[in-house]
């Protein structure tokens, strides 16, 4: 997401960053947190999960390389974490303050187009996600996640089978249902020969038939 930014910032970006790294189901902060910092990933792919005040924990998505997390850091550095953020694999990001980001925008007027879109973008997903929440039945938010997680996992150049490391739970929870109910959508995709399930892993064969 870097890439629209002019060279001079991105290279200032770069000289003020921390590299993180995670292993698989390390958490890059937890819900409740202060927030202070966005991430950028580098590479890897991690959860955002969020925990409804009776313990149960949804995943509203899974972001990737190129993408961002913690933005709402940087427009409100009072604010707590919304959801808590865990690797899925071993992640790579590079972080930076706001305090850093407010520099930024003081020295490089086009910091702020490029926060701008970062957060139409996330608006987008929410919005698309509630009105999927309103609207959609069990097979369809689950054959619309699988077709976000495909993207999200989908190497670059690379057609045909999608391999997408995520457990059963891990869908349910993303297209909030149930696993018994999700397994039994994904059997039927299976059959079908849509899909193949594995441990811990969908691979997804036909992408373009779950749309």
């Amino acid at each position: 997401m870097l890439e629209e930014l002019r060279d001079e910032t991105q290279a200032s970006v770069m000289r003020m960053a921390v590299t993180n790294r995670l292993r698989a189901d390390e958490y890059l902060w937890f819900q409740g947190d202060s927030a202070r910092t966005v991430h950028f990933i580098e590479s890897g792919r991690v959860a955002i999960e969020v925990a409804s005040p009776d313990g149960f924990v949804s995943i509203l998505t899974v972001m990737g390389p190129g993408e961002v997390v913690g933005e709402q850091s940087l427009v409100d550095t009072q604010r707590r974490r919304s959801g808590s953020v865990r690797a899925l694999e071993d992640v790579s990001t590079f972080s930076i303050t706001s305090a850093q980001f407010e520099e930024l925008r003081t020295n490089y007027p086009s910091v702020d187009r490029f926060l701008v879109r970062v957060l139409a973008s996330r608006v987008d997903r929410l919005s698309t996600q509630v009105l999927e929440a309103a609207h959609d039945d069990v097979e369809a938010r689950v054959n619309r996640r699988l077709v976000v997680l495909t993207e999200a996992y989908r190497r670059p150049g690379r057609d045909g089978s999608v391999v997408i490391r995520i457990t059963q739970d891990e869908l349910a929870r993303m297209a909030g249902s149930t696993r018994p109910s999700v397994n039994r959508h994904l059997r039927r995709l299976e059959r079908a020969g849509i899909i193949e399930l594995g441990r811990g892993r969908v691979t997804v064969h036909g992408p373009d038939q779950l749309a």
